[in-house]
């Protein structure tokens, strides 16, 4: 049975020599109400919030949101489309663009919500979201500026010449209609943040929006 978001908080804590909640939370700085309320599971854990326990207790992100558990009761699942891979400072050929694709079940989307797709995390440069070796769950669209919102994660892919990066970044509001694409890492070498709209000599398809990212749970 894999633990709850709560069931993580509490057990982060006790492994960090915190014996109640008040304490964590005060060493920490944060609300000792909302976090007391995060850790019994009375209250659901924002994405502010769990990004940062995650920090501090080195968990994963994803996990403490508890998105796209699946559920593997006959009928309430559907398969989707998975291929290729996504691995911040990784050049290919573009002739590799056409992966061969698997299909994973996932819990059943809503009437008529886009497509979604998943993508293979292959590195460590999204893992306070998505953990390297997981799936992240996407939907294609036509992305442009208007659509781009802070915090949101975008599945990315940057061109020059015949090669291209697939990665998934964390956006960023720089200025009116300009944005920054970033990691979204605790691990130090993955710094390189991208503007949108690009600079000359490289071009940045937005492929979709990163919504969750697959769990199984036993």
């Amino acid at each position: 049975m894999t633990d709850s978001p709560a069931d993580m908080l509490r057990k982060a804590r006790i492994e960090r020599g915190f014996k109640k909640a008040v304490d964590a939370a005060q060493h920490f700085g944060w609300n000792v109400s909302t976090y007391r309320s995060n850790e019994n599971g009375s209250r659901p854990i924002t994405k502010t919030q769990a990004v940062k326990y995650a920090q501090e207790y080195g968990l994963n992100v994803g996990a403490l949101l508890n998105l796209n558990g699946v559920d593997k009761t006959e009928g309430n699942t559907e398969h989707i489309f998975v291929g290729g891979e996504a691995a911040m400072g990784v050049w290919r050929e573009v002739g590799l663009r056409n992966d061969k694709v698997q299909r994973l079940a996932v819990p059943k989307g809503k009437k008529k919500t886009p497509a979604r797709k998943g993508v293979p995390v292959t590195d460590e440069s999204v893992n306070l979201a998505i953990g390297m070796g997981e799936t992240a769950i996407y939907v294609e669209w036509d992305v442009d500026a208007d659509q781009l919102v802070p915090g949101m994660l975008v599945y990315v892919e940057r061109t020059r010449g015949d090669l291209f990066e697939r990665s998934i970044r964390r956006v960023e509001l720089i200025g009116d209609h300009k944005f920054r694409l970033t990691p979204f890492s605790n691990v130090p070498k993955y710094v390189e943040a991208v503007s949108y709209p690009p600079k000359s000599g490289e071009t940045i398809l937005l492929i979709g929006k990163v919504i969750g990212k697959y769990v199984e749970f036993d």
